[in-house]
């Protein structure tokens, strides 16, 4: 069969240090934090030296999928990631 995709591409909430106590702001994907340069909107953090930051999204998966394996490719994540579906660890 051929592999379908949902491409993850495009606006993404993103809070610096870990997701607490931050207002989230917009960000697109691919990118890296480390790019961006010293901004009032983080708190004045300086990006290149966080060290945890929390990416959300809301995605749909096509009701066809339902019973599929269903494969995430992080293929951009620096060290490590923790990916969490719906409230609950994957992985």
């Amino acid at each position: 069969p051929l592999r379908s995709e949902v491409l993850l591409n495009g606006s993404w909430q993103f809070v610096p240090g870990g997701g607490e106590g931050a207002e989230p702001v917009t960000v697109n994907v691919p990118s890296s934090w480390s790019a961006q340069p010293q901004s009032p909107m983080f708190g004045g953090i300086t990006l290149p030296e966080l060290t945890e930051a929390t990416y959300r999204r809301e995605v749909m998966i096509p009701a066809g999928w339902k019973g599929r394996r269903v494969v995430l490719d992080l293929g951009r994540v620096s060290t490590e990631a923790e990916v969490v579906v719906n409230g609950r660890p994957c992985g």
